[in-house]
């Protein structure tokens, strides 16, 4: 990524979650409940991926680039939201 934004490319990268999370998460809502509203258990799985894209923007910035966490980017291949890192610098919300 970095290589890439170093050409001058603005990169965008979508993230899934660590290995093993998000069947963790689908079993914490199980165990709260068998019968769980769609929207709070969305919620919850979709958190590991939050995750692994917070900690992506945080190593990324680390080296010098300017990555920023873009939360629910709709995915172009369904209809789910997914965290995106983005490195867009001419983005007002990136500090130069």
């Amino acid at each position: 990524m970095k290589r890439e934004v170093d050409a001058g490319h603005d990169v965008a990268v979508v993230v899934s979650a660590m290995a093993g999370k998000t069947n963790e998460l689908v079993e914490w809502c199980r165990d709260a409940s068998p019968m769980h509203d769609a929207r709070e258990y969305d919620a919850v799985v979709a958190s590991g991926e939050q995750v692994t894209a917070g900690l992506l923007a945080i190593a990324l910035q680390a080296i010098g680039v300017q990555a920023r966490l873009l939360a629910g980017l709709a995915d172009s291949d369904s209809d789910q939201r997914r965290p995106c890192i983005g490195t867009d610098s001419r983005d007002r919300r990136f500090p130069n």
